[in-house]
């Protein structure tokens, strides 16, 4: 419920699709994030550019 807490501050706001589940001493919960353009654009520092092309060509 920590990480939720930054992840919306941040501006990546967290789904949960389900409840609050006690893990062991551990209040956990599920969630879904948005992974897409805009929500990547919103995370990344100002100035950053990502080379994502030179990374395809050594995985090809």
């Amino acid at each position: 419920m920590r990480l939720e807490r930054i992840l919306h501050r941040a501006g990546w706001p967290m789904t949960r699709p389900g409840g609050i589940k006690l893990i062991g001493e551990t209040m956990s919960v599920a969630g879904i994030l948005p992974a897409d353009q805009t929500s990547f654009e919103r995370m990344c520092p100002p100035g950053y550019r990502s080379d994502v092309r030179r990374l395809q060509r050594v995985a090809a």
